[in-house]
């Protein structure tokens, strides 16, 4: 499937099944909240391909589902409601999900040689979306940003090891996210608005920076585990916000931690 005329928005009216790969070279192609089913695996985007337009009328319904091998996103401006990955997927520019990602089991997501930033995230006119990783997502120098304006939104599934985020930010006034697994993030963890759970959950931040503000909150309410290992010297905090964990670990003898805000430990 080939979208290629810049004056044009070309708008979906039920589910679409491509058997091959889509190309949109110019103008905006736009799945108007249906779903879509490539199975070459590539998903071309040097215009604009949108899950609806505007974005902020996504209603979390619509899935992209991308099967095969290939590339996915451009220059172009990619901005699925949900996506799926359902196959080896390597991101070709940045990615933009105003609802849910998901990575099926044993199938695959990678920030690819560019290290393209991931949005979980569609402003500040909707709810935002969760996370869920079945199967292996490479980050390799890239960011991963969430975005919400409301709460009950999880992280789930594999994000350790291969796995792991490079550098997690989480950014929305009145949105909440919770820890479903452990979470490991090789650089730092930003929470500049709204409240993130540990949920007994541990989290490993090697960079060694929490940065908070304000208007941010990490909590561990009613945690029965759960460990926050920094193993990099760096920051904890920044603003007034509330921060509690249930243990507490700093890891290598030559780094040094500096709060920028109180802490409560709950155990250890």
């Amino acid at each position: 499937l080939q979208v290629n005329n810049g004056s044009e928005i070309y708008d979906t009216a039920g589910t679409v099944t491509v058997n091959g790969d889509i190309t949109v070279t110019a103008g905006t192609f736009d799945l108007a909240n249906q779903s879509m089913n490539v199975a070459g695996g590539d998903v071309n985007v040097v215009g604009i391909f949108l899950g609806k337009n505007p974005v902020t009328s996504c209603n979390n319904t619509g899935t992209l589902t991308v099967s095969g091998t290939g590339n996915i996103g451009g220059a172009g401006t990619f901005s699925p409601c949900k996506l799926t990955i359902d196959g080896t997927s390597t991101l070709a520019g940045a990615l933009t999900v105003t609802g849910d990602l998901t990575i099926n089991t044993s199938k695959s997501l990678s920030t690819g040689a560019g290290s393209y930033a991931v949005a979980i995230n569609c402003g500040a006119a909707c709810a935002g979306g969760s996370y869920s990783n079945n199967g292996t997502f490479t980050a390799n120098s890239g960011t991963v940003a969430f975005g919400a304006t409301g709460g009950s939104k999880t992280l789930a599934g594999n994000m350790t090891g291969t796995s792991a985020f490079n550098n997690l930010t989480f950014n929305g006034a009145g949105g909440g996210w919770s820890f479903s697994n452990d979470v490991e993030v090789v650089t730092d963890m930003t929470v500049t608005a709204g409240t993130v759970a540990l949920n007994s959950k541990n989290l490993t931040v090697s960079g060694g920076d929490i940065t908070t503000s304000s208007t941010a909150s990490i909590t561990c309410v009613a945690c029965t585990a759960g460990t926050v290992t920094l193993s990099g010297g760096g920051t904890v905090g920044g603003g007034t916000g509330t921060i509690t964990f249930y243990n507490f670990t700093l890891s290598g003898s030559a780094n040094t931690t500096t709060l920028g805000t109180d802490i409560t430990i709950s155990n250890d």
